[in-house]
């Protein structure tokens, strides 16, 4: 599209947009929608300035609003690491807390649980909160440096809770599931 032209823009199109103060120097509008137009995407990205004191007020409003996609420049991305701390965080404690689950479901009972059973279900299973808390420290306290510290958490439930629940079997103690079918 050609500078002389102007974007069709419709309510299906998406928008996307970057944040700043100021903002209105900012090539990203211009490079975005070279290459939507170029793949023929139903696309456009804009511009908009927020200034620092109105960017807790934005951010609030971002996961209401129509906005398919968001970029931040500065000054913006200093104040924006915060949350991405809490992202992070969160990306550590939720793997960790599936592994059990996977393990539970797709080699100890062989991809079936019976849903008659949900009802008879103990309140909790130790060996399922001990194999998350061990994928949670691991992911806090030792990631291999070639790995993401949540993948990390999510390996090290899924082997605690195969050891464990497994050690269980062994002894002849049912957990979880196993406590109501067999």
């Amino acid at each position: 599209m050609r500078e002389s032209e102007t974007r069709r823009i419709t309510a299906r199109t998406s928008v996307a947009a970057v944040i700043g103060h100021p903002v209105g120097q900012s090539l990203s509008p211009a490079i975005h929608n070279v290459g939507f137009d170029s793949t023929g995407v139903d696309w456009t990205y804009v511009a908009i300035d927020v200034p620092v004191s109105g960017l807790p007020a934005f951010m609030s409003s971002f996961a209401q609003s129509s906005l398919a996609g968001l970029s931040v420049t500065m000054p913006h991305k200093k104040a924006m690491a915060g949350f991405m701390d809490w992202i992070d965080q969160i990306a550590n404690l939720v793997p960790p807390l599936i592994g059990p689950i996977i393990v539970d479901y797709y080699i100890f009972h062989g991809r079936h649980y019976d849903t008659s059973a949900l009802d008879e279900l103990p309140a909790w299973n130790p060996v399922a909160v001990l194999s998350f808390a061990a994928g949670v420290v691991a992911a806090y306290a030792y990631t291999p440096p070639w790995m993401a510290s949540g993948l990390w958490g999510l390996i090290v439930s899924m082997v605690a809770y195969l050891i464990l629940f497994g050690g269980a079997r062994v002894f002849g103690i049912r957990l979880g599931y196993s406590k109501v079918r067999s």
